[in-house]
């Protein structure tokens, strides 16, 4: 049976079925961007809830000028990613020192690049936000270790935590 119900909220609420149906679930495109990067989907539920979110809050005020989530939940969100971000590409070659000299039992050569760039990130927040509790620091680069990479980078950023000059 046809819904009769013409209002703005019931449109909104097609759209938001349509993203699901052709987009969110749909396991043929799923496949076609796997075959184009392993990776595509690390950030897929996260893209997923975003668009989802943006539908529901169209307004119809708005008319074809609706408003995105914010990128940054606020100005202070956005400046510590912003320092974090500069802190790890401006010191990347200090901190990867710390991580060869200090990861006993590991060739650092031989970790994955991802597994890197993880432990450059904690660094960064470690050396660079001391209001922040080391041991919080890292339970988050752990958790997403675990995410991204092979979980021994986990391990070695305990370690390279507790031999960092200053630390």
């Amino acid at each position: 049976m046809a819904d009769t119900d013409d209002s703005y909220e019931a449109d909104r609420e097609v759209w938001r079925k349509l993203y699901k149906q052709l987009i969110q679930e749909n396991e043929e495109l799923d496949t076609l961007l796997e075959e184009r990067s392993l990776y595509w989907n690390d950030d897929k539920e996260v893209v997923d809830t975003f668009v989802l979110k943006t539908i529901k809050r169209f307004d119809p005020k708005n008319k074809a000028k609706q408003e995105l989530l914010p990128e940054y939940k606020d100005e202070e969100d956005k400046d510590f990613a912003r320092k974090l971000f500069r802190a790890t590409i401006l010191n990347a070659d200090t901190y990867q020192h710390y991580m060869s000299e200090t990861s006993r039992n590991w060739d650092f050569s031989r970790l994955a690049y991802m597994d890197v760039v993880i432990m450059q990130i904690a660094i960064a927040e470690m050396m660079t936000f001391p209001n922040i509790p080391i041991s919080v620091t890292i339970n988050e680069y752990v958790d997403l270790a675990k995410l991204y990479t092979r979980i021994r980078a986990a391990v070695i950023s305990t370690e390279c935590s507790t031999r960092l000059p200053g630390i």
